[in-house]
């Protein structure tokens, strides 16, 4: 069943798929005419869980051992797809058939991942597998259905990862589906998804328009049942989703397919879901996921030819298209665990540009769309990397690896081919404590310490030593660190009751003894600006405190005024060195009323109200 070619309200043109690559979160991208693509190795995004296609036995043939290889394989000439995604037949005689193809895909350690385009028809109101909705009184007979589908696979090696409850419930067309608004999703999920017992996918819009998916994230119940926020992105949909992020959810694309008309080897089409693929990470999705895995216009050629351009450039069946090696720059080299990390996207025209670290690796995207060959200078952020291997399709090349690129002081320039796609490859290796930031303030009455860590690995704790000649450190305290973690933590220690001009430094040790300093800092507990706090407290009676600091050894004046401005009692007037000070107002002399103190040490003076309530 060519169930795609048929529904052009959902096809995406390749007019919009170009116009939706400067959009994302509907914002206009403004290119720069050349810019450093910035890296930053300790600032993450979402979670990658992988890249993948669908095979829908029934309406097409099933996958060839062959295929099965090439798809899933990591190596030269294989796609490294991580997702497989099946449908849920709606008469369970036909479950066997999902097996074969998905036990050697999970083998590999793909996941797998299905989706029912329909109910069974005795289920629905119009008693047909076309249209129609899920009557409220089967909602418990079809999470039973969907709990058999998992059951089965699992008793047949291959348990889900996760299930949806229905492809496109948003859409009307003329194959197999059912129609859902809002409320009914939100009631069948609330009520019977905690039954099917795997992890949930909903609503799989087609175009991820979020009536639907805001139904059922703002509904408490609804929400923790549902583990991803899945919808396809026909002819739009394509945008950061916050109020997933919000609730906690992952956001896959769980369907899209382009130019089904054409042939998968037209380059300007294959590099344009390259594009596509950028854009979606870029919007903070978990995962992208093709339609049909073998087809003439996907990433496996199925020996067929297009009806509408038969003259154009097909593969022979089982052989990898130019769209296959496009998608293999992502799914060969972005494994699932990793994370996407901030970096400058469209650093100029033409250019897009997605990074991600995970395994010990670095691995960065870039897309060139211009039909001109291009230079782009790359900086590392926050870590080291020495050099990347890099791996490029292009109309001539398919995923072919170039010379080592050394990386100096941070920094190396790429030159890039015309209208291609390279994959840039690194070995890196965090240290067990990424260090962001180590800070120290003088204050009155001790020293305030804080430093922040991106990341932690078997991170048992700090130890705090101090110096006065940044020779001898002593350890004068220990924070406990968090083990291990990818989240930023930040520590803070307080030296107390300590004066003067200090050194610090922070020994991080790891739960097997090993260890390693931070950089050293230096901090003085005198002030580093004048100051006049408020009297504490105020109102008073009969006494009050004043406190101020001085910056340098001066000469330190501190009255008090009433309101015609008479002075009434000066309280200091003397020199002093630099350093934290209070001086105590007695005012049991003085009658109730508003009063002024005045605070004056060389070019510095300030002045406060205070009151007096007896």
């Amino acid at each position: 069943m060519e169930s795609k070619l048929n529904a052009g309200v959902k096809k995406l043109s390749t007019m919009n798929a170009f116009i939706l690559l400067f959009f994302i979160g509907f914002q206009v991208q403004i290119f720069p005419q050349s810019n450093p693509a910035n890296i930053y190795l300790d600032s993450t995004k979402q979670l990658i869980q992988g890249f993948g296609a669908a095979n829908i036995v029934g309406w097409r043939p099933d996958m060839t051992d062959n295929e099965i290889t090439k798809a899933f394989g990591t190596g030269n000439g294989q796609l490294g797809f991580t997702v497989l995604r099946l449908r849920v037949p709606h008469n369970s005689n036909d479950f066997s058939l999902q097996v074969p193809t998905a036990k050697k895909a999970y083998d590999l350690g793909v996941k797998i991942i299905a989706s029912p385009w329909t109910p069974p028809a005795s289920m629905k109101t119009n008693n047909n597998i076309v249209g129609g909705e899920l009557k409220e009184s089967s909602y418990a007979d079809y999470a039973a259905h969907l709990k058999s589908f998992a059951d089965y696979m699992a008793a047949n090696g291959v348990p889900l990862y996760a299930i949806s409850v229905q492809n496109e419930p948003d859409i009307t067309v003329t194959y197999e589906s059912c129609d859902w608004n809002p409320s009914q999703m939100v009631k069948f999920i609330s009520e019977n998804a905690s039954s099917i017992g795997t992890r949930i996918i909903a609503p799989e819009s087609f175009q991820f328009l979020r009536p639907i998916s805001d139904a059922i994230l703002n509904d408490s119940a609804a929400c923790a049942n549902v583990d991803i926020i899945g919808g396809h992105i026909y002819g739009g949909g394509l945008a950061p989703y916050p109020l997933a992020e919000q609730k906690g959810k992952e956001i896959w694309m769980t369907e899209h397919l382009t130019e089904s008309a054409h042939s998968a080897n037209i380059w300007s089409y294959a590099l344009a879901v390259g594009l596509e693929m950028q854009n979606v990470m870029l919007a903070n999705m978990s995962s992208y996921i093709w339609w049909y895995i073998v087809r003439y216009y996907g990433p496996i050629a199925d020996g067929e030819k297009s009806s509408s351009f038969p003259n154009e450039n097909f593969s022979a069946k089982g052989e990898i298209t130019k769209k296959g090696y496009v998608m293999s720059q992502f799914a060969r080299f972005v494994r699932p665990g990793y994370s996407r990390l901030i970096a400058t996207a469209f650093p100029q025209r033409d250019i897009t540009i997605t990074a991600y670290k995970g395994d010990s690796k670095v691995v960065v995207v870039v897309v060139n769309n211009s039909t001109a060959s291009k230079q782009q200078t790359f900086s590392i952020q926050n870590g080291t990397v020495t050099q990347f291997t890099p791996y490029t399709t292009s109309e001539t090349k398919n995923c072919e690896e170039g010379s080592q690129i050394q990386v100096t002081n941070g920094s190396f320039t790429l030159n890039l081919d015309a209208s291609s796609i390279t994959t840039l490859v690194a070995d890196y290796t965090p240290v067990p404590v990424e260090l962001n930031s180590f800070s120290a303030e003088g204050m009155k009455d001790g020293i305030q310490l804080i430093w922040e860590t991106s990341s932690e690995l078997n991170n048992k704790g700090f130890e705090i030593e101090r110096s006065s000649d940044n020779i001898t450190f002593l350890p004068v305290g220990f924070v406990i660190g968090k083990g291990t973690t990818t989240e930023k933590q930040t520590y803070s220690f307080f030296d107390k009751q300590i004066t003067g001009k200090f050194y610090y430094r922070l020994k991080q040790t790891d739960f097997n003894g090993t260890y390693k300093y931070s950089n050293v800092i230096y901090v003085s507990t005198l002030p580093n600006k004048y100051s006049l706090s408020q009297n504490f407290p105020n109102p008073f009676n009969p006494s009050t405190k004043i406190e101020y600091s001085i910056p340098k050894d001066d000469f330190v004046v501190l009255k008090i005024f009433d309101v015609k401005g008479e002075e009434v009692i000066r309280l200091v007037s003397e020199y002093q060195s630099a350093g934290f000070y209070s001086a105590l107002l007695d005012g049991t002399n003085l009658t109730s009323g508003v009063y002024y103190y005045q605070l004056s040490s060389g070019n510095f003076m300030q002045v406060k109200k205070l009151v007096l309530l007896k």
